[in-house]
């Protein structure tokens, strides 16, 4: 089934049965992964007929990343950022793939303002595409601090009454 349906081929990133990694070599009997571990992990053939295969594309690659910004973050800063991180994909036409990406608010989290960033590689390396990952989140960070704001970290914020609460314990049988 590997030799006709040809799933993936030698130097392919895919993930199996949870093993991601490169594919070093398909024989008859078995499929050799190079995994990112730096391990070589030999599938038998015949689990592949029942597993289900991810392969990475040949052309493009998918990386997404989640953020927050502090919730004093305003609607124009929020825009900026937004536009901003579009932009700096748009004229990385080169590496990522110019109109296969979105950039959204997506959500009022628990501690912050959050935002979504899909974008499509034209890397399919798994080295390359990782370098191309960190590339953006660092120019994310850049955005994020020039429109004014900062990310955001889980907090929480207590009132106290302005008036003290007298607590009076007593134990069992104390009067």
């Amino acid at each position: 089934v590997i030799l006709f349906d040809q799933p993936f081929d030698i130097g392919d990133w895919v993930t199996i049965d949870g093993i991601s990694g490169t594919v070093e070599d398909i024989s008859m009997r078995s499929t050799k992964i190079h995994t990112f571990d730096d391990t070589i992990v030999v599938i038998p053939n015949q689990l592949l007929t029942t597993t289900k295969i991810d392969r990475r594309g040949k052309v493009k690659t998918k990386m997404d990343c989640n953020f927050g910004v502090l919730y004093s973050t305003s609607v124009a800063q929020l825009r900026t950022i937004v536009k901003n991180i579009e932009k700096f994909i748009e004229t990385h036409g080169d590496q990522y793939e110019a109109n296969k990406h979105y950039v959204y608010f997506n959500e009022f989290g628990s501690s912050s303002l959050n935002v979504t960033v899909v974008a499509y590689t034209k890397k399919t390396k798994y080295k390359d595409h990782v370098k191309l990952k960190q590339e953006l989140m660092l120019a994310i960070m850049d955005i994020v601090h020039e429109a004014g704001t900062d990310f955001a970290f889980p907090t929480q914020t207590l009132d106290f009454p302005d008036d003290p609460i007298e607590i009076s314990i007593t134990h069992e049988g104390e009067k």
